[in-house]
């Protein structure tokens, strides 16, 4: 189970990446879920001041680097795409030096329970 309240991108993207998961999926990009009282919960990739957050980021840097290791595979095998297992070794690569190089090391744990 990840972490309750805000969802830090790489815990659940371990998740995926641990069960071979072949995709991955964060659902909200705004907030759309508020407390009782109607406060924002912040669950976004984009603040209710339209201010990017830390997530947003990681989630388009990660991206940009898996098309350019399929780039680069591609390139160096006669056009064919990583298998499953090597893109998701070097997706958990990526990510681990994303969290490394933007700060992140307190976000990349997963809950119990």
């Amino acid at each position: 189970m990840l972490t309750k309240g805000r969802a830090p991108p790489p815990a659940y993207a371990q998740v995926v990446f641990e069960y071979r998961m072949p995709f991955m999926l964060f659902w909200q990009l705004y907030n759309n879920e508020r407390t009782p009282t109607g406060a924002q919960k912040g669950y976004w990739l984009i603040n209710d001041k339209n201010e990017k957050q830390p997530n947003y980021f990681v989630h388009q840097r990660f991206y940009e680097a898996g098309k350019a290791f399929v780039r680069r595979h591609q390139q160096a095998n006669g056009g064919r795409v990583p298998s499953p297992q090597a893109f998701a070794d070097q997706a958990q690569s990526i990510l681990d030096g994303l969290v490394e190089e933007m700060g992140l090391a307190n976000w990349y744990q997963v809950g119990q329970g």
